[in-house]
């Protein structure tokens, strides 16, 4: 008898393992590009499901820069295969991770571009900004022009950012850093762009260029 229930209970104990298997088992393989993104670019998440079913739940996070949390940025939904594919958006540096069925992927490294303008209000008056999701105030930024003889973009000035708008925080909104208006004494038909230095936009940021402006 006692034989008969030993056996017993470890039958229910085999099942019990096997019901809650499926979960603790599951497997995420995943890519993600790119991986060094420019502003309002999308980001695309590709990948599979080790089991295989349809239907299940796929969430992609973030961990920003400067942040302990992760967010959710993206979902999808798994085929008849167990695929999966999503795009989204970031906006600022991080690492990004996939989520399904109590299975988590390593963390990859993301890096952002923030978006640059640059304007020229009247002849050789300009005026020069950012948008991120943090703010740049009293943080520098370069004024290059483009020098055909040497084929390479050379440094002309460097303005100070004055204005911000926008939630300074450390919150997901944007945030505008502008600089006053400037002057710039190039010849016309010069080439100009504005850079946010990777150095001035860490750790949140690469560095970020302009549209080029012609004087």
């Amino acid at each position: 008898m006692r034989r008969s229930l030993w056996i017993a209970g470890a039958l229910v104990a085999a099942a019990l393992s096997l019901g809650f298997r499926g979960a603790a088992d599951e497997t995420i393989s995943w890519s993600v590009r790119p991986l060094i993104v420019r502003w309002d670019e999308l980001v695309i998440a590709t990948g599979t499901i080790g089991s295989g079913q349809a239907g299940q739940l796929v969430t992609i996070q973030q961990r920003a820069c400067d942040q302990q949390t992760w967010l959710d940025v993206g979902e999808a939904t798994t085929t008849n295969s167990g695929n999966w594919s999503v795009d989204f958006l970031t906006r600022i540096s991080g690492l990004l991770r996939a989520t399904s069925g109590g299975a988590t992927t390593d963390p990859v490294q993301l890096q952002q571009r923030p978006y640059v303008f640059f304007s020229q209000r009247r002849p050789g008056r300009f005026r020069a900004g950012v948008q991120a999701q943090r703010q740049y105030w009293h943080r520098r930024m370069r004024i290059d022009r483009f020098d055909r003889a040497r084929d390479a973009w050379v440094t002309v000035k460097r303005v100070l950012i004055t204005k911000t708008e926008g939630d300074g925080g450390g919150g997901m909104s944007d945030i505008a850093s502008t600089t006053d208006l400037f002057r710039i004494n190039v010849p016309k038909g010069t080439n100009l762009r504005a850079v946010l230095p990777t150095e001035v936009g860490r750790p949140c940021y690469i560095a970020g260029f302009s549209p080029i402006v012609r004087r």
